[in-house]
């Protein structure tokens, strides 16, 4: 449920893999899309995104590491449109049960702040939900962010942490705590607060259909990741050709195993078969370049891509030519056939 530039990445090796796009490596992190075919079995995301920036034949897109605000429209609207096609059908996050709860958890808090005469304890009760939210929100965008290592999330994200610090340093400045109203309603506000944001969290799961999913995914993951040996004890698995490793690379790329995938499909060539495959019968330009795309390429478009999509601090510039191009839909994968 967390969109990463390894899925653009793998859109796009994807739409090259349908032969609708052309990739070409310049430097380290720059490279060169083209538009070479006039339609293609597009998926509703790449669909959208070729639409937007892939208007006509020969567009092209160079993508390299600055910002540009194009590419970063285009991924939002990438972004929006699986969450629809996907989101509700695969995953749930049970929001009625969380409601109920915080129904049942706040309705003891009102009893008290009715009855209640002393407006300091009813002030910092408020006040302690609205601390605790903003902290636990914190801490979920911390765990949850892996763009960027957990401790420099957590610190990052600190400011809440010392808010909590300094409201209960107010409190007692205050004499709060001298009020066993204060005390009760501050320790019940916190406790209800971050458990009720706790268990919100933890009622999130998959549907059925999407649990179903999940496993079809890992099961074509093991696939990708095995070895050619082991791959023999999956029950009648295809025969590995150049038209089938590329055809599968997007899914090992979205999956996180390219370059296991490029290992299982180098271990079945020999060198002279990597040498002379025809370029003609490869939608990367030759059995090498397919091979690279799963090694080195891959990781260094999904860099250019993170760079090239994040607004940068101050300003931002162009790093596209006059149209430019991400595509959809390449990760995820079936398995039943294996």
């Amino acid at each position: 449920r967390k969109y990463r530039p390894r899925g653009m990445a793998a859109a796009l090796t994807n739409m090259v893999a349908k032969e609708y796009l052309s990739i070409e490596q310049g430097s380290k992190r720059v490279f060169t899309l083209t538009r070479i075919k006039e339609s293609a079995d597009l998926s509703p995301g790449e669909a959208i995104l070729a639409a937007r920036l892939f208007p006509s034949l020969n567009s092209k897109l160079t993508l390299n590491r600055t910002y540009n605000p194009t590419l970063k429209s285009a991924t939002t609207a990438f972004k929006a449109k699986l969450n629809n096609e996907y989101g509700r059908t695969n995953f749930s996050t049970n929001r009625q049960y969380a409601i109920f709860g915080a129904f049942i958890a706040f309705v003891p808090l009102l009893a008290m702040i009715l009855l209640s005469n002393n407006i300091e304890a009813v002030a910092s009760s408020i006040f302690t939900i609205v601390a605790t939210f903003i902290l636990g929100q914190s801490v979920r965008k911390a765990v949850t962010q892996r763009s960027r290592p957990l401790i420099l999330n957590i610190l990052t994200n600190g400011v809440p942490v010392l808010f909590i610090i300094v409201m209960l340093n107010s409190f007692q400045q205050f004499g709060f705590f001298e009020s066993a109203a204060a005390v009760a309603m501050i320790t019940y506000s916190f406790c209800t607060t971050a458990l009720l944001g706790l268990f919100t969290w933890l009622l999130e799961a998959p549907t059925v259909a999407g649990q179903k999913l999940v496993e079809q995914i890992e099961g074509f993951k093991l696939y990708l990741s095995v070895a050619e040996k082991d791959r023999l004890n999956f029950q009648h698995p295809p025969e590995m050709t150049l038209g089938l490793f590329e055809e599968y690379l997007p899914y090992a790329i979205a999956l996180g195993v390219e370059n296991e995938w490029g290992m299982a499909f180098e271990s079945t060539l020999s060198n002279t078969e990597l040498t002379t495959a025809s370029a003609s019968r490869s939608r990367f330009g030759g059995s090498r370049r397919a091979l690279a795309m799963s090694t080195v390429m891959a990781s260094q478009l999904e860099s250019t891509i993170a760079s090239a999509s994040t607004p940068p601090s101050s300003s931002s510039s162009s790093g596209f030519s006059s149209s430019g191009s991400s595509g959809g839909g390449g990760g995820g994968g079936g398995g039943g056939g294996w």
